[in-house]
């Protein structure tokens, strides 16, 4: 039960749970008066002379309205701090023309582009020089052939003649 000429916290409750778009003009502005003077009324109160279930009302609507006001604050803080959109062009606008001046020209990207290629070139041509210069020559190489071919044919007919001599060997006996 509230105090006379006081608003009950029921009526405060419903009050602040009843969205605004269901609510009429009307409403509205009565809400607002009547919040008014009840926290007037509340101010000049003493509190020994408040009810308890009023003074919890009006802690209630303190603690609420003090958690209002500071959202606001945090809220402008927070728009306050945020950069316009022109800030944000111009950052963008200033990002855009320093990538674009840190890009190499066409030409100078053609230059070294062919100066990779002659370097990969340079690269090949010594890599093929060092790889020649290992290789036997024809005629080495035909030397090494031919004295392998002779040495297995020096061991083929060792082994032929062995195979002779076992025969031979066997047909003695």
């Amino acid at each position: 039960m509230s105090d006379l000429g006081r608003k009950g916290l029921g009526e405060q409750v419903e009050e602040k749970v009843t969205p605004d778009s269901q609510k009429s003009g009307i409403d509205k502005a009565s809400e607002s008066v009547t919040s008014t003077g009840d926290k007037l009324a509340g101010s000049v109160q003493p509190g020994d002379s408040k009810s308890t279930t009023q003074k919890l009302s009006d802690q209630s609507r303190s603690t609420f309205d003090s958690a209002q006001d500071t959202v606001g604050d945090y809220s402008k803080k927070a728009s306050d701090n945020l950069p316009s959109s022109g800030d944000v062009q111009g950052t963008v606008d200033d990002v855009s023309k320093k990538a674009s001046d840190s890009l190499p020209s066409q030409g100078e990207a053609e230059g070294t582009s062919k100066s990779y290629l002659q370097q990969a070139q340079d690269t090949a041509g010594d890599l093929y020089s060092k790889a020649s210069a290992n290789l036997p020559s024809q005629e080495e190489a035909q030397g090494t052939s031919k004295t392998y071919v002779e040495t297995a044919q020096n061991y083929a007919q060792q082994g032929l003649k062995a195979a002779q001599d076992a025969v031979q060997g066997g047909k003695k006996e």
